[in-house]
């Protein structure tokens, strides 16, 4: 997670992806900057899970609604 602050600082456009709506990684970044867009995983209908290993179908629907979101700037 030190890497976290770094990259948040850096980028040109934030999006913070949270696992639900406690809303935790927003949380933990919106004190660094001002974030651009928000998502939560179990609005997509992606259910949270304890690691990172999504299904590419799941983690495309993220990456789509990023780039949705993006665009709608």
């Amino acid at each position: 997670m030190k890497i976290l602050p770094v990259c948040a600082k850096e980028t040109e456009t934030l999006v913070v992806i949270n696992g639900s709506q406690n809303r935790y990684a927003e949380k933990a970044v919106g004190d660094l900057r001002a974030i651009d867009h928000c998502l939560v995983l179990t609005d997509l209908g992606i259910d949270k899970l304890p690691t990172l290993d999504y299904r590419e179908e799941d983690v495309m629907k993220m990456v789509e609604r990023v780039e949705e979101e993006i665009r709608g700037m």
